[in-house]
């Protein structure tokens, strides 16, 4: 009985976590990464500028798997421990098909600055903002409707 208690004492011990702590996200150098893959790229890589306390936790350029010469541009954004924005462009040849690994419903259309964007429903209640322009597919996804209109009012 008192190894068993010792057992699970041990255990608690390595995986206890006080209450108040959060996960971390290591913030990433977006921007270091846009430039290095500037010229594996036909397109600009968008960043957005959120405002203060925004950091990219990710930013990656691969291949799409359907056209190896033909890319996707990932970067994502978090404030705190519940805001989300991220972007994913590509100059891929089947646009919709592109659009459509991301996405769920149709929901509607916004129109920003003069640029209409088609509004979807993502995974986990997210909002996806979609737009194609010179070849080039642009999806921002956030985690509310408030966010998604944020970010896409900083796309020129």
């Amino acid at each position: 009985m008192a190894a068993l208690g010792a057992a699970v004492g041990l255990i608690l011990l390595v995986t206890w976590r006080p209450a108040d702590s959060k996960p971390s996200f290591t913030p990433v150098d977006a921007h270091a990464v846009a430039v290095g893959a500037a010229n594996q790229l036909t397109f600009t890589p968008l960043e957005l500028d959120l405002g203060d306390g925004w950091r990219a936790t990710t930013a990656w350029v691969e291949p799409v798997p359907t056209d190896i010469s033909k890319f996707h541009w990932h970067v994502s954004y978090v404030k705190g421990e519940d805001r989300y924005v991220a972007v994913d462009q590509s100059d891929t040849a089947a646009p919709d098909t592109f659009v459509a690994q991301l996405t769920n419903a149709d929901v509607g259309t916004e129109t920003i600055n003069g640029k209409v964007w088609k509004i979807y429903a993502g995974e986990n209640q997210d909002v996806i903002a979609v737009s194609v322009e010179k070849e080039v597919v642009t999806l921002i996804t956030a985690n509310t409707y408030q966010l998604l209109l944020k970010a896409i009012s900083n796309v020129s």
